[in-house]
């Protein structure tokens, strides 16, 4: 009997867990090879701490450790508990920071392989570079890859999207008729969320004074906390934009939320809002428009059709959270703040397009709305979009052109039985 090969992977987003985790978890299984998964999550500035449980709750992953212990082993040795590599194996890059995948492989003496959508380093370590289109693979190639270790296999992100969803028998679940569904999506980092659900919640009520029969969603992500679900309309962004509210729970099977009993936001001026965790696909294929935050969201959202505006409020950059070496800066008392209200506008104003259809299209597709806007300012351009479902149908079009074809994620393994294959001379070897 072949002796068990180990597949260490790092992950730590949300975006990377939901949307390229998943699939690569499922492809590896239905590879059907003697393998065990053991998922390392690297450290992230956003981190809610729910992050081990969510990862956990995938199937197919053997062991799931800590940003703690990944810290400890590097640089002490020191195994995690239940962490038992085979002398056979590979490291998997699918996000954080490339030098943990890269010292992971050193220490575990194992060949590495990374998904990028255009970050390069460790090349000496890792023996592919996997991306998504080839704009992408241009990206990697500029920044020092060799054109021997890229590879161009599509967008994870789309093997994650289940295809039989119908929006209107999701509708008609809902009882909601023929309202016009607006999707919030107000971000699945926690600190994001809690300065972006607020003005999302501002802004569906702006729409709903000119749309009374509006039917607004948000969809919680499973990185956010009941803790913070019930503070969110009584915190510091709430507070400085205005909106005072409650939260209500829902009732909740296994993390999803049931259609007849959704959580909701209720806010002073009398707006309420439906909330469902586990729900965000059938929210997706059923919502007539989209409001969301730059980020995985917006591709998720291109791959079903939904016209999105995509925001990002600098009225107060001071604060928003950021990672890096100016979010860092911008936790000091007095000059942290004047930092960022300096620098974030100057940095957004370089930025041509931050939402993934944009980003593919090198167009404005679908809009975006961000700088030093108000709540009035996005509710203009949806309500517009509300009004005009021609147009909706015609960015809708638009948007399904550019995602691609689905399975990356058995291109990746069949890059890892190639790495076997030259490292070990394949599983038979073994």
């Amino acid at each position: 009997m072949p002796q068990t090969f180990s597949i260490v992977i790092t992950v730590n987003s949300p975006g990377e867990v939901s949307g390229w985790l998943k699939p690569t978890v499922k492809a590896i299984r239905e590879w059907n090879r003697p393998v065990t998964i053991t998922v390392f999550i690297p450290p992230c500035t956003f981190a809610s701490g729910t992050e081990k449980n969510v990862v956990q709750a995938i199937p197919g992953i053997d062991l799931v450790v800590t940003s703690s212990e990944l810290f400890r082993y590097i640089v002490l040795g020191r195994k995690p508990k239940g962490f038992h590599p085979s002398p056979q194996g590979i490291v998997l890059f699918l996000g954080g920071d490339l030098t943990y995948a890269a010292l992971l492989a050193k220490r575990l003496k194992y060949p590495a392989l990374a998904y990028s959508e255009g970050v390069v380093n460790w090349t000496n370590i890792f023996r592919y570079f996997a991306t998504p289109y080839p704009k992408n693979a241009r990206k990697l190639a500029a920044k020092g890859a060799p054109a021997s270790q890229i590879r161009t296999i599509g967008n994870l992100m789309l093997d994650a999207i289940p295809t039989d969803l119908d929006g209107k028998k999701i509708r008609e679940e809902l009882k909601i008729g023929d309202k016009p569904v607006l999707l919030l999506m107000p971000s699945s980092r926690p600190e994001h969320f809690e300065y972006m659900l607020p003005f999302l919640i501002q802004v569906s009520g702006e729409i709903h004074k000119q749309i009374p029969g509006l039917y607004p969603v948000i969809s919680i992500s499973p990185f956010i906390t009941d803790r913070q679900l019930a503070g969110v309309l009584t915190g510091e962004y709430a507070g400085v934009l205005g909106v005072t509210g409650s939260y209500k729970d829902g009732q909740t099977v296994h993390g999803v939320t049931s259609w007849e009993q959704p959580g909701s936001f209720l806010t002073s001026d009398g707006t309420v809002i439906s909330a469902f965790r586990g729900r965000q696909y059938e929210l997706m294929a059923a919502a007539d428009l989209a409001i969301s935050l730059p980020g995985t969201n917006t591709f998720e959202l291109t791959a079903f059709g939904v016209p999105t505006i995509v925001t990002l409020p600098l009225t107060h950059p001071e604060r928003i959270p950021i990672e890096g070496p100016i979010g860092l800066l911008g936790k000091i008392p007095g000059f942290g703040g004047w930092l960022k209200r300096t620098l974030l506008p100057r940095m957004a104003l370089k930025i041509k397009y931050t939402s993934w259809p944009n980003r593919l299209a090198e167009a404005m597709i679908t809009p975006e709305v961000r700088g030093l806007i108000t709540a009035g300012d996005v509710s203009a351009v949806a309500v517009s979009l509300l009004a005009d479902p021609e147009e909706r149908k015609r960015i809708s079009g638009e948007l399904r052109k550019l995602v691609g074809e689905r399975g990356a994620a058995p291109k990746l393994v069949q890059l890892m039985e190639i790495i076997i294959s030259e490292h070990y001379g394949g599983f038979e070897s073994q």
